[in-house]
């Protein structure tokens, strides 16, 4: 995500958490979910659907740029997007929204610095 679009994103998941807090948690996973995206290509993963997240998270522990924790973060982070998205009855508070927040912002931007990191210094992508 380059700098501009990515605090456009963040400006707009701040917008929606005052109008639709649901609709907040849904646009920072897909921020997420974006991110990790890119980070398969950069990685040279096969693009394998409903696994992307798990896959660059695992990939990029085993390689040491990433704390093993983070795989729970990522499947904690994405149950309450599935919650917000799915789940008619879900509700969510705004100072929710701000946690979730919290966590995922500077997840994304992690993720970020290491495949510009990566990308900078031409690492070839390995299995």
């Amino acid at each position: 995500m380059t700098q501009p679009d990515e605090k456009n994103t963040f400006a707009i998941m701040e917008i929606l958490a005052d109008v639709s807090p649901r609709a907040a948690i849904t646009k920072a996973f897909s921020a997420l979910y974006t991110e990790l995206k890119t980070a398969e290509q950069i990685l040279g993963l096969e693009h394998i659907p409903n696994k992307v997240g798990r896959r660059v998270i695992t990939k990029l522990v085993k390689e040491g740029e990433i704390e093993k924790g983070a795989i729970n973060l990522y499947l904690d982070l994405r149950k309450i997007r599935n919650e917000a998205a799915h789940e008619s009855d879900f509700e969510i508070t705004r100072d929710a929204v701000d946690r979730y927040f919290n966590l995922i912002i500077p997840f994304i931007k992690r993720i970020a610095n290491i495949m510009a990191k990566i990308k900078g210094q031409n690492i070839q992508p390995q299995d």
